[in-house]
């Protein structure tokens, strides 16, 4: 077994796991934000991305922008990239303390899994911009989840195992120099 997983706790990535798919299920989000807001920051990151260009820096043109705000923006600019498409999974970053501290987070980011393509298992050049390697911990689940679930409990039911992942994000924002947790958290 990899000394990795053997850190991990189960119950503690199943908390992550669930704030991802509250997120995504919307459960949890109440409306609080402009929804005008929130689709013009969602249209500026998904059009950003459907032309290759960096990420824009939006949290300066939004300064009081909350986490709250930003999982919104995040659940319109993935609706727009999964076009109708289920996630094929999800995910969660910031998970170290460091990565928090420079943030000023006090837990983990979540996020939803995008489809992507990779040609006989090749990344064609310039897809991705600024790419990073980072390994994550991946949930594979047994049953379907498909609807929010209650607490850790009824989700751990669903866990069928934990593998270690390889993520390729492309860090690419057009000013790294002022990227804050919201944007993080909008661009997913």
């Amino acid at each position: 077994m990899n000394i990795f997983l053997k850190v991990i706790n189960k119950k503690v990535m199943a908390g992550v796991v669930l704030s991802i798919a509250a997120v995504f299920f919307g459960s949890s989000l109440a409306a609080s934000g402009d929804p005008a807001i929130v689709q013009k920051w969602g249209s500026l990151l998904f059009e950003a991305k459907k032309v290759s260009l960096c990420i824009p820096v939006l949290s300066p043109k939004f300064p009081n922008a909350s986490m709250e705000d930003a999982y919104k923006v995040q659940r319109y600019y993935v609706q727009r990239c999964l076009a109708g498409k289920q996630p094929p999974g999800f995910k969660a970053g910031l998970t170290s303390v460091g990565a928090q501290k420079r943030f000023g987070v006090t837990e983990p980011l979540s996020g939803i899994l995008l489809p992507f393509t990779a040609k006989n298992n090749t990344i064609a050049r310039g897809t991705i911009k600024r790419p990073m390697i980072e390994t994550e911990i991946g949930l594979v689940f047994g049953k379907p989840v498909s609807r929010p679930l209650k607490d850790k409990t009824e989700l751990l039911e669903h866990i069928e195992y934990v593998m270690p992942v390889v993520e390729l994000p492309d860090l690419c924002f057009d000013d790294m120099k002022n990227v804050k947790s919201t944007d993080i958290a909008a661009v997913n």
